[in-house]
């Protein structure tokens, strides 16, 4: 087919910078520069967004980004849209309100130039459901992306509010999801094996896994002497993913050192978890900084100004996640340290292609131990050997695109059934 005209359902998107919507941004911005065409259907995000604002390098996407915006009107109101898009769309989930309304603009758009696809992107969950209806009514080809598990779903120590009851009806969508969608695609394969074995999913020929990319035409900014050995984390915090094992550790190595070693760590993004408290508790303040929200590009720049960029995970029993943060510190060209599950998908693929160090999650004396590791390699200058030379074709732009091609080509020359 020549370049195709993708419809792409993805209620987090840019402008809002925060976790799966710099995702879906980057690869919605790597279709439209590599001359797709393509439309987005996105939704006002509330969170906690680093930026709100259309800046680079989200500039491009503005003009095919169609946010969907409505009042929220009274308490009758929202319960009387709700009921009748609940009906109207057969799931009374959360987020059907959204979902009515990005239905309805999808026929407008599809009835001026149709589409040869519809892609929904989680995270939200409910941004399959305007996809599902959308896909049958038109006869076209839908893939379906998980780049998380349903909330309820998310591995211990992670926790839900969830009823049973809430589960049943989150259930019964999911189940129809998976049953109409032509392809499902997974950033990584034990995030497949989770949320297909718990669904009882059993279709390998509709599974796909297409990692994380890269932001496509950008170099960060080199790396900068600065006579310490300097580690850097970007992301979200939280109870789940608590610094406070990486600061016991941070702790020991400082006190078991003499000369105490230059080490100086920053914290960058979104922190739930009273980070200035944690670092006074641990006497760490001549160490341990904060730079709060910073811009995607600003993040990637002070990513690839350390000599060290760290990961921090839930100590869950299976890792099944790829952080999608993970991507940004290959991108960064540093190596990592990663604090992960053991039995995890982010250690799988230092064990297999390098890129840096991982510790358990779980174990303060195994963060301690990799952490003098990375200073004894600072010291003697050789931390750029951790350096992956395979996991940045893994997660290139040109190779997720080729991967979601592939699947659009298969797709569009299957005959309607």
């Amino acid at each position: 087919m020549n370049q195709p005209r993708v419809l792409i359902l993805a209620s987090g998107f840019a402008p809002y910078s925060f976790s799966e919507n710099l995702v879906n941004s980057k690869l919605a911005l790597a279709m439209i520069r590599n001359g797709w065409h393509v439309d987005i259907i996105s939704a006002r995000d509330e969170g906690d967004s680093y930026e709100t604002a259309w800046t680079d390098p989200w500039l491009d996407l503005k003009s095919h980004t169609h946010e969907i915006a409505y009042t929220h009107g009274s308490g009758m109101r929202r319960i009387v849209e709700r009921s009748f898009a609940a009906v109207r769309l057969n799931h009374p989930i959360g987020g059907v309100r959204w979902a009515g309304h990005a239905l309805a603009l999808a026929e407008k758009l599809h009835r001026r130039m149709p589409y040869d696809a519809v892609i929904s992107r989680s995270v939200s969950d409910f941004t399959h459901l305007p996809a599902l209806h959308f896909s049958r009514r038109n006869h076209i080809p839908w893939i379906a992306n998980w780049n998380d598990p349903p909330d309820y779903l998310f591995p211990k120590p992670y926790r839900t509010g969830r009823s049973a009851f809430q589960i049943r009806i989150w259930d019964r969508y999911f189940r129809s999801v998976l049953k109409t969608a032509d392809c499902h695609t997974f950033p990584c394969e034990r995030l497949a094996r989770h949320i297909c074995s718990y669904f009882k999913y059993s279709h390998p020929d509709r599974v796909r896994i297409i990692p994380h990319l890269m932001l496509c035409d950008h170099t960060p900014a080199g790396q900068i002497d600065s006579g310490h050995l300097t580690i850097r984390h970007a992301g979200h915090l939280s109870a789940e993913r608590s610094p406070e094992p990486f600061f016991i550790a941070l702790r020991r190595l400082i006190d078991s050192r003499n000369p105490r070693p230059p080490v100086r760590v920053e914290f960058i993004g979104v922190e739930k978890v009273a980070l200035n408290a944690l670092i006074e508790k641990y006497g760490l303040k001549p160490v341990v900084s904060t730079a709060g929200r910073c811009s995607y590009l600003d993040t990637l720049n002070l990513l690839a100004s350390s000599d060290v960029v760290l990961i921090i995970e839930a100590p869950c029993t299976e890792g099944v996640f790829l952080p999608s943060k993970f991507t940004d510190c290959i991108q960064a060209g540093r190596p990592v340290l990663s604090i992960s599950p053991l039995n995890g998908t982010v250690h799988d693929l230092i064990r297999e292609h390098g890129g840096g160090l991982a510790a358990d999650a779980g174990s303060p004396d195994a963060i301690y131990e990799m952490l003098g590791i990375v200073y004894r390699l600072w010291l003697e200058k050789r931390l750029p050997d951790l350096i992956s030379e395979s996991l940045p074709g893994m997660f290139d732009p040109k190779t997720i695109l080729a991967e979601h091609a592939g699947i659009l080509n298969n797709l569009n020359s299957v005959p309607d059934s």
